[in-house]
C-alpha cells in the first residue's frame, strides 16, 4: 500500500517479481500469484475437467473443496468417510463405479491422512 502500486499491475512490485522468480525455478514460462489457495484449487480443476464431470471427494472436508469443485463447473461426489476420519475406500471404489467418476480431490481433515498407496491402487483402477 505505501508503495501505490497495485497488485501486478505496474509489472515490477512483488507479486511479478515472485511470478516470475518461481517460473524460473521450475522451468517454466509463466507462474500466476492467486489470492488463496481456494482459487488454487478452481484453477487447477479448470485445467483438467469438463462441465458437469464428477469429482470425487471426502464427506468431510473443508469447505474450498466442493466450493472449488463447483466454481470449476463440476459436480461434487461425496464420498464416506470412516470413523477414523479417513475416506472409505469401499465406498470409493464403490462411487467411482456408480459415477464413473474418473477425479478425486482428497483432503485430510485433523491430520487424519489415510493409506495412500492403497488410494493410488484404487484410483489406478
Amino acid at each position: 500500500m505505501k508503495s501505490g502500486e497495485l497488485f501486478r499491475y505496474s509489472g515490477n512490485n512483488e507479486c511479478s517479481v515472485m511470478e516470475k522468480n518461481y517460473a524460473r525455478v521450475v522451468n517454466t514460462k509463466h507462474a500466476l500469484g492467486l489470492n488463496s489457495c481456494s482459487s488454487a484449487l478452481m484453477l487447477g480443476l479448470k485445467s483438467i475437467i469438463n462441465d458437469n464431470d464428477k469429482v470425487l471427494m471426502p464427506a468431510f472436508t473443508f469447505v474450498a473443496v466442493p466450493s472449488s469443485i463447483k466454481l470449476a463447473n463440476g459436480k461434487p461426489v461425496l464420498v464416506n468417510i470412516t470413523k477414523d476420519l479417513y475416506i472409505d475406500n469401499k465406498d470409493l471404489e464403490y462411487k467411482i463405479k456408480k459415477y464413473n467418476c474418473k477425479y478425486l480431490m482428497l483432503s485430510y481433515m485433523r491430520g487424519h491422512i489415510p493409506d495412500i498407496d492403497e488410494l493410488f491402487s484404487i484410483c489406478n483402477k
